[in-house]
């Protein structure tokens, strides 16, 4: 379909957006009757155990058919625009992600530019997604995403507290200011949610990192050019379909 200028989508697919976000509705491919949590009310995941962290974490639409899946999991930490599909009808995903270890909720872009209410709606997209696979029988990390301080009120609602949660790093490491933001509220969700353990897609300061580590187990996953050939069979590039 062709993004319109305001980035919503002709047929079909637009007009289920649009219904969720002016009339209310859940778009196609939701499940209904969530539990939710907080002012903004956030949907409620179960929460993700140490059991689930993946050794690889690989992009949601990699075609690897020759990697082993037991142990990997799929990730959104891309251009939104890469995973649209995937806000539209999630369930439309479940069986091609039900062979993976697990699956991150979508990582959908939170910015200063955006409106609180925008930066809202689309935390309750991620987590509707997770709650979603969670009905369908998929292990599910919440990755938790803002913008500045002031989100903190609610990116953290509906998670447990002692669950594995995932943070995406990419874009911050070169950028002081958002190196910086993120730092501080990967700590702020360390010191409300009490996690089990952190998943960090990205790459880190060997001070954070160091820093972190008295806190909390950090898994520190990167974004790997090539499929490590200890996964299993012949190393191999990502491809995007």
């Amino acid at each position: 379909m062709t993004p319109m200028p305001d980035g919503w989508f002709r047929g079909d697919q637009g007009r289920q957006i649009c219904q969720h976000d002016i009339l209310g509705g859940l778009t196609k491919g939701y499940e209904g009757h969530f539990a939710v949590e907080g002012l903004q009310m956030i949907p409620v995941l179960s929460g993700a155990s140490l059991e689930a962290i993946p050794s690889f974490a690989i992009p949601f639409n990699a075609d690897l058919a020759e990697i082993p899946s037991q142990d990997v999991g799929l990730h959104f930490y891309c251009d939104d625009q890469k995973f649209i599909s995937v806000i539209s009808d999630p369930l439309r995903w479940v069986n091609r992600f039900a062979k993976y270890k697990c699956v991150f909720t979508p990582d959908i872009s939170l910015s200063e530019s955006m409106a609180p209410w925008q930066r809202v709606k689309n935390t309750v997209y991620s987590r509707c997604i997770g709650a979603t696979w969670e009905a369908r029988g998929l292990k599910v990390i919440p990755s938790i995403r803002w913008a500045n301080p002031a989100d903190y009120e609610f990116v953290g609602d509906g998670i447990p507290r002692g669950s594995v949660v995932a943070f995406g790093a990419l874009g911050s490491y070169r950028d002081r200011n958002k190196r910086l933001i993120f730092q501080h509220g990967v700590e702020a969700m360390i010191e409300r949610l009490e996690p089990q353990a952190i998943i960090v897609y990205g790459k880190l300061d060997n001070g954070f990192h160091s820093r972190l580590e008295t806190k909390v187990q950090v898994h520190n996953l990167f974004n790997p050019r090539l499929i490590p050939k200890a996964v299993g069979g012949s190393a191999r590039k990502p491809t995007l379909f």
